[in-house]
């Protein structure tokens, strides 16, 4: 997969035995996790800077 190719990513995080859903606006270098039980958390950071994806 190359991110940057796409607009939207989605990707499914289980922690505990609890699903969250993983939205990530490459274009925009944001995420945000969904959490179905409550909270929404974004994320404002540089992705994919120095890693290879």
């Amino acid at each position: 997969i190359k991110p940057m190719e796409n607009e939207v990513l989605l990707g499914i995080i289980n922690e505990h035995h609890h699903w969250k859903l993983a939205v990530i606006y490459s274009h925009e270098k944001r995420s945000l996790v969904l959490d179905p039980l409550g909270g929404v958390k974004t994320r404002h950071k540089t992705m994919f800077g120095n890693n290879k994806v």
